[in-house]
């Protein structure tokens, strides 16, 4: 999730009242664990396909977490009065898995148990940012704030405020499933080897359906409380040709298709060569602007001579502001 929602979240951990016997030292120790793990956003500054491969990586796993956590609390142990090492640790480690979690109920993935398994785990529960998840933390902080004497309890009530918007959510998942799999087969899918309900930002009952069979994905927006879902973009998975064979033994190629869920391939030739271009359909998204797009051009013998991947995460930050 994203940087609010993840601070969000270590302020109201920390006014459940942990933070009494240590103080502002337990505050820090919750708050910068809840954000710690997103360092490795550093990872994705060259460009390339560095962010796929290492965000959400060891700096997210249970191990890689419990090593953060020993770090800060060393920082903290070091620079205040609080001395009292293994608690730190534990509130630390404590802001650190609530991070993991509300990034395993997203739809990018992560690798939790890093280093010994590089498996992406995704619940699909929620988007990257959810208006309606990080409000209920937002207004639970705001009042605990407000209500000293009463923060324990009001932090209670927003965790359990919190539980019941992920149970709602939960259950809305299953009927885009449901809903998705239906309207698949009216339309003459069949087959079906995988399916998905991703959430998307606009709330709890918008979801993109897709559909994967033998040889293509199917695309569709689903709103639960709209009976009409939206026609099926459909996409082939790859052509079979001798280009996207040799692009398949590529490294870059290996590391994207380990990183997507929805891999489609289309293959072009042109004045520049062959092209082969590489998309996860999880991202609406696309293009070579897109952090998720991959694109080979190779001659006719099939050398490479371009592989464009994903800019640097500074240079689509400013084409973002220039589009502005």
């Amino acid at each position: 999730m994203d940087l609010a929602t993840h601070t969000l979240t270590g302020l109201l951990l920390s006014r459940t009242g942990m933070n009494k016997s240590l103080g502002r030292p337990a505050t820090v120790a919750l708050v910068v664990g809840a954000v710690l793990p997103d360092i490795d956003f550093l990872a994705g500054l060259n460009g390339g396909l560095s962010a796929l491969k290492f965000h959400r990586d060891l700096t997210h796993s249970f191990f890689g977490g419990f090593l953060l956590a020993l770090a800060l609390a060393a920082l903290i142990y070091r620079f205040s009065s609080t001395k009292r090492y293994w608690p730190l640790v534990g509130l630390g480690y404590l802001g650190i898995l609530s991070h993991i979690f509300l990034d395993v109920i997203t739809s990018f993935g992560t690798q939790v148990l890093s280093p010994f398994s590089r498996e992406r785990y995704a619940l699909d529960l929620a988007s990257l940012i959810d208006p309606y998840f990080t409000s209920i933390l937002a207004l639970s902080v705001l009042i605990a704030c407000l209500k000293r004497d009463r923060a324990p309890l009001i932090t209670g009530i927003g965790l359990l405020g919190l539980g019941a918007y992920l149970v709602f959510v939960a259950y809305n998942h299953s009927l885009a499933l449901e809903r998705g799999g239906e309207a698949a087969r009216l339309q003459g899918i069949t087959e079906i080897k995988k399916m998905a309900a991703l959430p998307q930002r606009y709330g709890p009952f918008n979801w993109l359906v897709l559909v994967e069979t033998g040889e293509k994905v199917f695309r569709s927006r689903l709103n639960l409380l709209d009976i009409n879902p939206t026609p099926w973009e459909a996409y082939t998975k790859s052509p079979f040709n001798p280009f996207v064979r040799q692009a398949q033994e590529l490294a870059e190629v290996k590391t994207f298709l380990w990183f997507s869920r929805f891999p489609v391939v289309t293959y072009r030739n042109s004045e520049e060569g062959h092209i082969v271009e590489y998309s996860d359909l999880r991202f609406v998204r696309a293009g070579p602007q897109s952090p998720f797009f991959l694109r080979i051009v190779m001659d006719g013998g099939g050398k490479v001579k371009v592989i464009e991947s994903p800019p640097p995460l500074f240079r689509r930050l400013l084409n973002i502001l220039l589009r502005r």
